[in-house]
């Protein structure tokens, strides 16, 4: 009875180590830059600032002008598709973890799992480790239609700022680059 015992109990070790080794490698819990983003935004509709907009094409200044919270809202709802939510994010995408020293962040980068062709082709969540809250966002879109490729970069500042800059690849053509700085509270700059 006690061999039977035994043996069982090996069985059973076996055959659990057998299951676990096998199975896929979960995924850690994402940060969710979807609700982060949104939650920036009814941060700025709570606020009374100004949404001071500055425009440089190809590195020359061309235009200052104010922006109502709506039109805010709609540049940065670009950088918010269907794939960002949270219930897709870790499914289309993969984590990296970096901490950097010269910056004092960790970086938490998040690109498209292997053979996904999607809009937004990489995230970088900028923590500050002391208070362990989100200081930037950097997210890459790209979109390609048949005579033209669009990728545009978004700098989130917390709070304070926040950057897009378009660059437009055509065939034959000059890349042509459209750096637009939206400020609301960032006085270090």
């Amino acid at each position: 009875m006690q061999k039977l015992f035994i043996l069982l109990t090996g069985l059973f070790i076996f055959i659990a180590s057998c299951n676990s080794s096998g199975s896929k490698k979960e995924k850690p819990d994402f940060i969710d830059v979807a609700a982060y983003l949104k939650g920036q935004l009814a941060y700025l509709d709570t606020v009374p600032f100004a949404f001071e907009k500055t425009t440089l094409k190809d590195s020359v200044y061309t235009d200052t002008v104010f922006l109502s919270k709506a039109q805010l809202r709609s540049l940065v709802m670009l950088f918010l598709p269907e794939e960002l939510e949270k219930k897709n994010f870790q499914r289309y995408y993969e984590e990296t973890l970096f901490g950097d020293a010269g910056m004092n962040t960790i970086t938490l980068t998040y690109q498209p799992e292997e053979k996904k062709n999607l809009p937004i082709q990489r995230v970088d969540v900028y923590v500050n480790p002391e208070t362990q809250e989100i200081a930037k966002l950097y997210i890459v879109r790209r979109n390609e239609t048949k005579d033209s490729t669009l990728a545009q970069q978004l700098l989130w500042k917390h709070n304070k700022s926040c950057r897009i800059i378009t660059t437009v690849y055509k065939p034959n053509a000059a890349e042509q680059v459209i750096s637009e700085k939206i400020n609301w509270n960032d006085t270090e700059e």
